[in-house]
C-alpha cells in the first residue's frame, strides 16, 4: 500500500467521481476506503466483522442452494 500524507488523502476524500459507471472513479473510491479504513482501527474491525458475516451467509446462502437443487 502507497503511504499517503494527510494533505493528500484530504484531497483524496474531497475529490469527487465524475461518473459512477467509470472504472478509474471506482478505483478512486476504492483507494480512498482503503486509506481510510487503514487509517481508522475501529473501522477495519468493523471491516473485518462484515467480511465474516458475508462468509457466513454465502455459505448458507450456498447450501440452500445444493438443497433445493437436490429437491428437484
Amino acid at each position: 500500500m502507497v503511504w499517503m500524507g494527510r494533505t493528500s488523502y484530504q484531497k483524496l476524500l474531497r475529490e469527487k467521481p465524475s461518473s459512477k459507471g467509470n472504472s478509474t472513479s471506482q478505483v478512486t473510491e476504492l483507494n480512498r476506503d482503503r486509506i481510510e479504513i487503514a487509517e481508522n482501527p475501529e473501522l477495519s474491525l468493523d471491516v473485518q466483522s462484515l467480511k465474516e458475516k458475508l462468509d457466513e451467509h454465502s455459505k448458507q446462502l450456498e447450501q440452500s442452494a445444493e438443497k433445493l437443487s437436490q429437491l428437484e
